[in-house]
């Protein structure tokens, strides 16, 4: 007959030494777990009415759900407990336990049941791991701050009008961008899973179109125009490690010159087949603005043009939720970003929001 007398058993070393025995688990001092197929006089005198030697019987049937119980709570606290309450094998429901013990062959059920108990925890775990960090990120300035942030961007004018029959309004994209920079170039919007991090081309390429038109509406380049661009340029959360840099030297009255340089970095950027942030645009488009950029009998605003009619009919072709834009910056402005998986969002919100 199997015996395990080991001194503060691990689960696995029960389960493989009983997992295929029909007999039912005892515990003894000094013989450990064991099995036996005899039938006891205990045994014999429960089932006739004697009640010292079926309270005898129970106890070494409880001594060795214990001993599991113990084991799996060394795996995780608590495991063990909520295992044998839910197969109904806990001191509140002995009925399993009075009738037959546990058998070698439950053990299957009592490693599946733990399993399934232990992904539970782990789940409840996460999920109050998610509280917590959001409360703790409600006490940063720094995250105060954007939300303060995220709350003014979500009352622009200018969101509504961005999903325009499921497609992109570019315009409107370019000016919530430009106008809400600093608040959409935040690690914090792009967090990864987000529907920004998935639409970093349109969205970054959206800015630096933005700040480029607010640059030729003033005829000036100004230092946080300069900012803006370089962060339109270089989204957060991006697992490519080269940035591109935007000198200081553009300051100043818009020339020829610097507006030709910008524009540069932005087709660069976005816009032939090796940029990095390609927006979407078919082969005949693409060749088109490749050809202007590369043609140097262009002018200053033959780049202008070509850049934005690429832009603009990259973003019109685009099916594009309404929600792409003002979801992330809802998770901005309530500390909940990064946490993107359905059920753990769920869970999250009901917490957070009192449901």
């Amino acid at each position: 007959m199997p015996t395990l007398n080991v001194q503060t058993p691990t689960f696995g070393q029960i389960y493989n030494t009983f997992k295929e025995s029909e007999d039912t688990l005892r515990f003894a001092d000094g013989k450990g777990i064991y099995t036996s197929n005899k039938v006891s006089n205990s045994g014999i005198k429960a089932t006739f009415g004697f009640k010292d030697d079926l309270n005898q019987r129970i106890l070494k049937f409880r001594e060795a759900r214990d001993e599991i119980k113990n084991a799996l709570n060394r795996v995780k606290p608590g495991l063990g407990d909520r295992v044998m309450i839910r197969l109904e094998l806990d001191d509140q429901a002995q009925s399993q336990l009075i009738k037959k013990g546990i058998k070698g062959t439950d053990m299957e059920a009592i490693n599946q049941t733990a399993g399934d108990i232990k992904r539970e925890m782990e789940y409840e775990e996460s999920v109050q791991t998610a509280i917590e960090t959001v409360q703790q990120r409600s006490e940063d300035p720094e995250n105060q701050r954007l939300a303060t942030l995220a709350k003014t961007a979500l009352e622009d004018q200018n969101l509504p009008r961005i999903t325009s029959d499921k497609h992109i309004n570019p315009k409107a994209l370019s000016e919530f961008m430009s106008d809400n920079a600093e608040v959409v170039t935040s690690p914090s919007f792009y967090a990864k899973g987000s529907k920004a991090h998935s639409n970093v081309d349109n969205f970054s390429c959206a800015l630096c179109i933005g700040v480029l038109d607010r640059i030729v509406g003033n005829e000036e380049i100004s230092a946080q125009d300069i900012i803006d661009l370089k962060k339109g340029l270089n989204p957060p959360n991006q697992s490519f490690p080269e940035n591109v840099d935007v000198s200081q030297d553009l300051v100043g009255p818009l020339t020829d010159d610097n507006q030709d340089e910008i524009m540069k970095l932005i087709f660069d950027r976005f816009m032939p087949e090796s940029a990095r942030y390609m927006i979407n645009v078919s082969g005949n488009e693409r060749k088109e603005v490749i050809s202007v950029f590369e043609n140097k009998e262009s002018t200053t605003k033959d780049r202008l043009e070509s850049l934005k009619t690429t832009y603009e009919t990259a973003m019109k072709a685009m099916y594009f939720a309404d929600t792409n834009v003002s979801a992330p910056l809802k998770d901005v402005e309530n500390f909940r970003f990064g946490y993107t998986d359905v059920n753990l969002r769920r869970d999250l919100d009901k917490a957070l929001d009192g449901e």
